[in-house]
């Protein structure tokens, strides 16, 4: 199995890999999800809490700041690959140990999508 530094994620970014036969065409590399953390305070009442999602792409390593719901449904966990897969519709991510995948839902895309844009251009 290969070893995942920064220079083989990248490599991997760029030339994507195969999953069950069909190539994989990654946009981020998931390094590491941070959950909320509330400390003795406890969970602050009214306000929006969010969490943090480490990745890297071909464009730098970035640290984006995401509502705690969306950690909780979209199922993305630490050292996940997240791009497509030829012969699909949908996003997909990938555990990097695993051959197999899930589908990501359009919406939840988007949305990490729309975050990381902001601060891939700022």
């Amino acid at each position: 199995m290969l070893t995942l530094d920064k220079h083989n994620i990248i490599n991997q970014l760029e030339q994507g890999f195969l999953i069950q036969n069909h190539q994989f065409h990654p946009r981020y590399f998931i390094l590491q999800v941070d959950d909320p953390e509330f400390g003795c305070e406890g969970r602050p009442e009214g306000e929006t809490i969010y969490g943090q999602i480490t990745l890297l792409s071909l464009k730098g390593t970035f640290v984006l700041q995401v509502e705690e719901p969306f950690l909780w449904k979209s199922g993305i966990d630490d050292r996940m690959w997240i791009g497509r897969l030829d012969g699909t519709e949908g996003i997909i991510m990938k555990r990097e140990i695993r051959d197999a995948y899930a589908i990501m839902e359009p919406k939840d895309y988007e949305y990490m999508n729309q975050i990381y844009e902001e601060m891939s251009h700022r």
